[in-house]
Formats: C-alpha cells, sequence, structure tokens
C-alpha cells in the first residue's frame, strides 16, 4: 500500500513546485535588496528529496528573519495526493420506477517528508528534504448517499465502480510541530526589468 501511496504522490513532480525565493517587493524588511528571482523549491517526489527556500515559509507564514529563526525547529513538511472513486447503482423495485444513484469517495494520502535546516554562516537558508518519512496516512470523505443503499423493499442492481485519476495536491507546511498545516504558498515571480 504505501508502494502505490507513493508513486501516486509522483503526481507532485508534475507540478509547479518551482518558485522563486526573492521578489522585487521585498515582504520583509530585513530581507535585503531586491534580487532576480531564482528557484527555491525542487522536488523529487520518487524519492522525497529536495530543497524548500526559506523565502517561501517566511512568506506562507508572513514571518520576517527573526521569526524564522525562533521557529525553525517546528518547521516541517509533508505532502499530499488524492484518489478518487465514484459508484454508481440503480435501486430497483417490482413493478415501479427506478431510481439512479451515485456517491464519490476522495481519499487523501499525507506522507511526512524528514527535513534539516540548511544553514550559511548561522544563518537559516531554507530547508533540505532528505527522503518520506513514516507511513503514509489517509483520509477518506464520501459525497452521496452510503454506497449501495436503497429505500426499503428496493434492490440495488448495476453496481459499477469507477477510479478517477488521482491529483497531487501539493506540499503542506507546518510551523507549529504539525498541530495545523498549510499550503506551502509560492512567492510570485516579479520580473525586474
Amino acid at each position: 500500500m504505501q508502494i502505490m501511496n507513493r508513486a501516486s504522490m509522483a503526481l507532485v513532480a508534475a507540478m509547479a513546485l518551482t518558485a522563486c525565493q526573492n521578489d522585487t517587493t521585498a515582504p520583509f524588511a530585513d530581507e535585503g535588496p531586491m534580487m532576480a528571482p531564482r528557484a527555491s523549491i525542487t522536488f523529487d517526489a520518487s524519492l522525497g528529496t529536495g530543497f524548500v527556500g526559506k523565502g517561501d515559509v517566511q512568506y506562507t507564514f508572513g514571518w520576517n528573519n527573526p521569526a524564522l529563526q525562533a521557529n525553525a525547529a517546528n518547521v516541517g513538511f509533508r505532502v499530499s495526493s488524492t484518489e478518487g472513486t465514484e459508484y454508481s447503482w440503480t435501486c430497483d423495485r417490482d413493478a415501479g420506477p427506478q431510481t439512479q444513484e451515485r456517491a464519490r469517495t476522495a481519499t487523501t494520502t499525507y506522507q511526512g517528508l524528514i527535513a534539516s535546516i540548511a544553514r550559511e554562516r548561522n544563518q537559516i537558508t531554507g530547508f533540505i528534504l532528505s527522503g518520506y518519512n513514516g507511513t503514509p496516512t489517509t483520509s477518506t470523505e464520501t459525497e452521496g448517499p452510503p454506497l449501495w443503499s436503497c429505500p426499503t423493499n428496493w434492490t440495488a442492481i448495476n453496481m459499477t465502480t469507477n477510479t478517477l485519476q488521482a491529483t497531487a495536491n501539493g506540499m503542506e507546511v507546518t510551523g507549529d510541530g504539525g498541530a495545523t498545516w498549510t499550503a506551502l504558498l509560492e512567492k510570485p515571480v516579479i520580473i525586474i526589468p
């Protein structure tokens, strides 16, 4: 099961998980001079390895450099993917009309990443992702009636199940040791003329 989850998370690699660390709006007063954009998020979904620059974490949480320094030990990352399943069936009764029923289930798989702090001259430059951490966890939500259910004295017939394409939701970050997770926002790319 874990191999299948990691394979579906490989879709994350197809996502635009490349962002730019610096933009010309310099949202944090102590970031220094405006710089040309450069990539600060890289991710290899097959291995769970890569790098997240400090600017993307700061941008997501609205932190300046001192806030990042104070909270870096509580920063963690995970990736998620969702697979959907659509169920359909017909409720049939003797000498009566038939009704078509549908339900959809979305199963989201979360996989933690091992992250360590990257430093240069005692300043945090970002977070090194060195692989997957632990066993994936899943969460399932169903929309519609209970599967294969029909009113009393009706029979479920023509039951079909279709797996929908898996989608990569992206990378999430926590700043509080995993109590809450937030989508890792990518800083906008602003071209310096």
